[in-house]
């Protein structure tokens, strides 16, 4: 093995004598390009949703149609997947619950009594603006339900967004936002129109 080489920081003069005095050598320190590098830059580029809001027509058949026709099938399929909210079937039920009363109560608040019917005026109209209130509740408590969920699935992938983004896509476009989430997740196979849950995925499985 070759001996290292040292050169020598200062020379004694002639004459002069050295058995006392220590020579003292200087070493170069190598020089990583590991740390030359700029630790405050990220890797990892930024992480966006698989697909777009209004991208859900790529897959018209099923997603697009499952989350207008069916949001509560689609809503119970994406919390499967993900294991939260009790699952499939509370899930199923209870958004069923609050999509039918909703619009029951829709419905109650703008019918009008028969002719044969006396009914106040007075008593008709504070009766409908209770239903209308009512489904108002319900449609708002549905939302909350579609923020939180994409909340959720956002922060869990680390992409990009703001829980005002979450309450805005779910408020104007509650459709579309679910079908996002469904390709998100990956809860639904294109071309198969299944009514079933999904499996739970594997970074939401409780070890």
């Amino acid at each position: 093995m070759k001996s290292e080489e040292y050169t020598p920081l200062a020379t004694p003069a002639p004459g002069l004598q050295t058995s006392n005095i220590p020579t003292v050598y200087v070493q170069p320190e190598a020089i990583h390009v590991d740390e030359m590098l700029d630790r405050s830059v990220s890797v990892e580029g930024p992480v966006f949703w698989k697909a777009g809001v209004f991208d859900c027509l790529h897959h018209i058949f099923p997603n697009a149609m499952m989350a207008w026709l069916c949001p509560c099938v689609s809503l119970a399929q994406i919390t499967s997947r993900l294991g939260i909210y009790g699952g499939y079937k509370i899930v199923l039920i209870g958004v069923t619950v609050v999509v039918v009363l909703e619009n029951l109560f829709y419905c109650l608040g703008d019918m009008s009594p028969k002719r044969h019917h006396r009914v106040d005026e007075a008593e008709l109209e504070r009766r409908r603006n209770r239903y209308r209130l009512a489904s108002l509740l319900l449609a708002m408590a549905l939302v909350a339900f579609v923020t939180a969920l994409r909340t959720r699935i956002r922060k869990h992938f680390c992409i990009q967004g703001s829980e005002w983004e979450d309450f805005a896509c779910s408020l104007f476009c509650m459709s579309c936002t679910i079908a996002q989430m469904s390709t998100q997740t990956e809860s639904y196979t294109p071309g198969d129109c299944s009514f079933g849950p999904r499996d739970v995925l594997p970074s939401f499985q409780q070890v």
